[in-house]
């Protein structure tokens, strides 16, 4: 990434995004997580995590707003 790039991520404490999150941190992005719950995997402080469910259209809104791209796994 050429500049500092802001990705929002669904199930991105899932398997997958257990090992996509820290290669995204380390590529210089800021990272954004969605989830349910506290997470199980061990994350990067500079992680912001959101609280909410796909279908709560505010929390999805919120996750969103001024992100450059949207990865939902």
């Amino acid at each position: 990434m050429h500049r500092l790039h802001t990705v929002a991520v669904t199930g991105g404490t899932g398997f997958i995004g257990a090992a996509l999150v820290p290669a995204l941190v380390a590529q210089g992005a800021h990272v954004r997580l969605l989830s349910r719950g506290a997470p199980t995997a061990q994350f990067p402080p500079d992680i912001r995590m959101h609280t909410g469910d796909l279908a709560d259209i505010a929390a999805v809104s919120a996750l969103v707003q001024g992100a450059d791209s949207v990865l939902h796994l």
